[in-house]
């Protein structure tokens, strides 16, 4: 492994460790601060891109318009471009709660098409 390559890992362990600690402390604020930082090296970056717009969307409850565009923005590119289902469903999940905001209601009854079925669930198979 190149010297390169081992720092860039363990400060992509690091970001996450924080993540872990700010979860924690459920400190929504420096969640949205480290994510925000760590997509400045780590771009393309889908679990830290979800972190965000969740973060975002605790915090938007007030007011949700003046975060709306930039949840759906990174909640499109996961949707997208990611190949991980659960960070999709997240994705998804976020675009249907946050599209009413920007006049796209029509895309909320798409995506919803695509969510899983209450029967089909986990907990009520269970």
């Amino acid at each position: 492994m190149s010297f390169d390559k081992k720092i860039a890992d363990e400060k992509l362990c690091s970001y996450k460790e924080k993540l872990r600690e700010l979860r924690f402390k459920f400190d929504d604020e420096g969640i949205i601060k480290l994510m925000r930082q760590a997509l400045k090296g780590y771009p393309g970056n889908y679990e830290f891109m979800i972190n965000l717009a969740e973060r975002l969307s605790h915090t938007a409850k007030l007011e949700p318009y003046t975060a709306a565009n930039e949840i759906i923005s990174l909640c499109e590119v996961v949707f997208e471009d990611c190949p991980d289902e659960e960070l999709q469903l997240a994705a998804k999940e976020l675009l249907c709660g946050f599209y009413p905001f920007v006049g796209k209601k029509e895309k909320v009854l798409e995506l919803a098409k695509t969510l899983p079925s209450f029967n089909d669930c986990r907990e009520f198979i269970m």
